[in-house]
């Protein structure tokens, strides 16, 4: 691959355009299915909290689940699956401490005892919901987001501040 290739910044010829509004349409459509459509499910079958084997699956699996299948969808149609899957920029080696950080602290912070209590099906729907949330927020907010950042011409530095802001205003939705 030519270093062409990796710093082109626009549209390619096989992409349907996708506008700032655009993306904002489709993070608010994303926010809606995981909250609207998870109060809806979860109120519809009477599981308020996740700590149910039932509780996870409709407050959790079917909500992301739904999300993911929108972002996912939306990339494909957009003619950005490839980008969303896998960014041609090259980062940095050091980024690698980001994930193992993550993977000790999990490994840590895990009470099993009480995973052990909920039984095995709770505990696979979980990581299935876990995986859930990390592909859904990584194709929208790394892959689309990122993405259309760059084609209007950010720098890579404008382009991880601002894409970090928006994820991170998004949390802030976690509060319903």
């Amino acid at each position: 691959m030519s270093t062409a290739d990796v710093t082109r910044v626009g549209p390619s010829p096989t992409r349907r355009p996708f506008s700032y509004p655009l993306f904002a349409i489709a993070v608010i459509v994303y926010l809606a299915i995981i909250q609207g459509i998870g109060l809806l499910v979860q109120n519809l079958s009477d599981e308020s909290d996740f700590d149910t084997t039932r509780g996870v699956f409709f407050g959790m699996i079917i909500p992301l689940g739904l999300a993911l299948v929108f972002v996912y969808g939306l990339a494909a149609y957009l003619g950005r699956l490839r980008p969303v899957l896998r960014d041609d920029h090259p980062t940095q080696r050091w980024v690698w401490v980001v994930p193992i950080v993550f993977i000790v602290a999990i490994a840590v912070g895990i009470n099993y005892g009480e995973l052990a209590d909920k039984g095995f099906l709770y505990v696979v729907l979980l990581l299935i919901a876990t995986q859930f949330v990390g592909w859904g927020e990584e194709g929208m907010f790394r892959g689309l987001g990122v993405t259309v950042l760059r084609e209007h011409g950010l720098s890579e530095g404008r382009v991880a501040l601002w894409s970090s802001i928006i994820f991170g205003a998004v949390h802030l939705t976690n509060v319903v």
